[in-house]
């Protein structure tokens, strides 16, 4: 994934809310396109700071590449506010919003007494195989010169990530029924896929909890304390797509989630 400071002459500009949206329009777009995510802290790659640097990379973007819902909304609507660029104006080409292309599942977690909508949907390869043939038709929209690339890359992302996702429902054929204890939300996508039941604290019952799981950027230490009270296995299961080290791609992505939960179970 190529994350620059600014973006380059003649390419299609693409501003990417999160690292995940970042590695898919890379994955697109190939060296015809520049992709800027913004810099977060390392242990949270969804915190963002508003800035002036911020406001001048959206307004030269073509395109804004984004979930719609979650921590999103602690900063995006108001730096938009201050960006002068008709490109990214909602209903336009350039606005291009996960929410709007793929059902996303609902979530309770805690922190208000009614259900929102769950973000992390990278965890689904087959959502993911949908929003990327959306995002390359988005692309070709504003880019017809460089169609045929979009189109291809597009194509075969979908079938390799199509492959991968049935390899890998094989190998974790034990997993589907487990029960698994987790903070809402962050692997939900992932365990539906998988068809591993998810409950919370709240709402376990200890006699029917095969294995703990957290997100090594969002764990709870409440979850962390159960693992030490009770001897169950314990995962920590990546949450987004780095663009370096053990989860560079959507593949080591999955490859490496399906992996920890399977050595944690002992497979």
């Amino acid at each position: 994934m190529c994350v620059v400071p600014q973006f380059a002459y003649a390419k299609l500009n693409v501003f990417a809310c999160s690292p995940e949206w970042g590695a898919l329009a890379a994955e697109i777009g190939g060296d015809e396109v520049d992709v800027y995510v913004p810099r977060t802290p390392p242990d949270n790659p969804f915190k963002v700071r508003v800035s002036s640097s911020l406001v001048a990379v959206l307004n030269a973007a073509d395109l804004l590449v984004c979930t719609g819902v979650g921590s999103e909304q602690r900063w995006l609507p108001k730096t938009l506010e201050k960006v002068k660029n008709n490109n990214l104006a909602s209903g336009n080409p350039g606005w291009f919003l996960i929410k709007d292309v793929v059902k996303l599942a609902r979530i309770k977690d805690g922190h208000t007494q009614h259900a929102h909508w769950n973000p992390f949907v990278q965890g689904d390869p087959r959502r993911v195989r949908s929003i990327a043939g959306q995002l390359a038709g988005r692309m070709i929209q504003l880019d017809k010169d460089n169609a045929k690339l979009y189109k291809e890359n597009a194509k075969n992302f979908i079938k390799n990530v199509g492959r991968l996702a049935d390899e890998l429902e094989q190998q974790a054929v034990k997993l589907r029924g487990l029960t698994v204890v987790t903070v809402p939300g962050y692997s939900d996508y992932l365990f539906d896929w998988l068809g591993i039941n998810v409950v919370t604290i709240n709402n376990m019952d200890l006699d029917k909890v095969d294995l703990i799981s957290y997100s090594v950027i969002g764990h709870s230490t409440d979850i962390l304390a159960l693992a030490e009270r009770l001897s169950l296995p314990l995962v920590a299961l990546p949450l987004t797509i780095s663009g370096a080290g053990e989860v560079a791609t959507y593949e080591q992505f999955y490859r490496t989630s399906v992996g920890k939960l399977l050595d944690a179970v002992g497979h």
